[in-house]
């Protein structure tokens, strides 16, 4: 994943991909995606209550899929 570490770590030379990231870095990334969860979580029934559940489904997809584009054409950017 060069493209990631070009994007949040920094160059270090004595690594094989040549790309690093800090703890502090880690952390978050580890620390925010289980707080993403929890939040989502509680927020997920009172939505499906409101709107159905069906509809939260289809719309957590198509909220993916546009996170997932976004995520790609950004690594596309910074490798070209």
């Amino acid at each position: 994943m060069v493209g990631f570490l070009q994007i949040y770590g920094y160059e270090d030379p004595s690594l094989p991909l040549g790309w690093n990231l800090t703890a502090t870095r880690q952390q978050l990334i580890s620390s925010l995606m289980v707080l993403g969860a929890v939040i989502a979580s509680g927020c997920a029934g009172p939505i499906a209550w409101k709107i159905g559940r069906k509809t939260c489904l289809w719309a957590a997809c198509a909220l993916l899929s546009v996170g997932n584009i976004i995520m790609m054409v950004r690594i596309q950017i910074v490798l070209t």
